[in-house]
This record gives C-alpha cells, structure tokens and sequence, in this order.
C-alpha cells in the first residue's frame, strides 16, 4: 500500500486549479455549442413549415417548435411557458426561423 502512495505524482495546488479552469471552460464551450447547434436545428425544422396554415379551431398558426424543443423547454420551464406571451417573443427572437405570426 505504502509503495502506491509513495508512486504518486506530486501535484502543486497552481496545477489543479488550472486543469479545473481548463475544465469549466471546456464544459461552458461545449453547452455553447451545443446551445448553437439545437437553435440551428430548430430554425432549419421551422423554416420547413406552410406559413399560411390554419389550426383548426385554434386559429392561425404563431409559431412552429420542433416537438423535441417543445418538451425540453416545457420540462426545463414547466407546463405553463408556452402560455406566456414574453416566453414565446423570447423564442422567436432566439429562433427567429420559428415566427409564423406577431404574439
């Protein structure tokens, strides 16, 4: 036992901190990214639909959501975010793809 903790590689308290800096700021870069990449594929999933479509007795459609979108953001937001008028003039601004219709 002595001999595997004796065979350790010493490491400075400088030398952590920056691989945790480095770390994070990987992390940050990625969820970016990623950030980018799920608003680019809603926009381009958006960008697909008739803007001149009716829902029924719902009337005319506002904003179109990828059905993946939808959830995470109901799930991460709670059921009533798509009820909120500033929610959805958020979303068109961020997926400006989505906008079918003034809010």
């Amino acid at each position: 036992m002595a001999n595997i903790i004796s065979s350790l590689q010493r490491v400075n308290e400088a030398e952590i901190t920056a691989a945790l800096e480095r770390e994070i700021r990987s992390g940050e870069k990625m969820t970016q990214a990623l950030q980018a990449d799920r608003l680019r594929k809603a926009a381009r999933e958006s960008s697909t639909h008739d803007r001149n479509k009716t829902a029924g007795s719902l009337g005319k459609i506002a904003l179109t959501v990828p059905a993946a979108e939808f959830f995470r953001l109901r799930l991460n937001y709670g059921d009533d975010c798509w009820n909120d008028k500033g929610f959805i003039k958020d979303y068109q601004r961020l997926v400006p793809g989505s906008k079918v219709a003034q809010v």
